[in-house]
């Protein structure tokens, strides 16, 4: 009996020593330009697909093959994670906001390919005017989706990807909200 215990503690240390040391990762929280100059947004509650319950980074390694980073971590779920960037992209300074914005994330991931990886990102947002009670119809409601190649195949060169394609879902409301609502002094364009 004390011999099973002995090599189930030796185990347990093994094991335990063997277990590698976790990075944790959050999104580039630099606004990457101002798209809430001409309309102030104001973001709200951000879920997640089912997949992106873990805080383990997310690997696409085929279309229906995915896995995870074992050591290799989000700091904050991805959904708050999100919904803290999009806040800094279209930060208020004080102001009052027009509109608001929420949504789900339903991609946040490292794609493998061939020759590197992509980062991915995808959500599903939803505008409405700030007075508009949650039952009112939607301004906006929209999926957007960016992919980027990554600098290399290594989970922190796709966050600063996924940082990159973040702001570019910024910079794309950002165009969507001019055409529904030209700031002061613009007309709206016609196509």
């Amino acid at each position: 009996m004390r011999q099973v215990a002995f090599i189930l503690a030796v185990s347990l240390l093994a094991a335990c020593a063997s277990t590698p040391e976790p990075h944790y990762y959050t999104l580039d929280m630099t606004p990457a330009q101002d798209p809430a100059a001409e309309h102030l947004v104001r973001v709200e509650r951000f879920t997640a697909a089912e997949p992106l319950a873990r805080r383990n980074i997310l690997i696409k390694k085929t279309p229906t093959q995915i896995e995870y980073y074992v050591g290799h971590q989000w700091a904050a779920s991805p959904a708050e994670l999100v919904a803290e960037k999009l806040a800094a992209e279209f930060g208020a300074g004080g102001k009052q906001p027009v509109f608001t914005l929420d949504g789900e994330v339903l991609a946040m991931e490292q794609v493998d390919r061939p020759r590197g990886a992509d980062a991915h990102l995808k959500l599903r947002l939803t505008v409405r005017d700030v007075n508009a009670s949650r039952s009112a119809a939607p301004l906006i409601e929209k999926v957007y989706d960016q992919t980027l190649h990554a600098e290399s195949s290594t989970p922190a060169a796709v966050v600063r990807a996924l940082s990159q394609t973040a702001s570019l879902i910024a910079a794309e409301v950002a165009r969507d909200l001019r055409e529904l609502a030209p700031a002061p002094g613009q007309e709206r364009t016609h196509d």
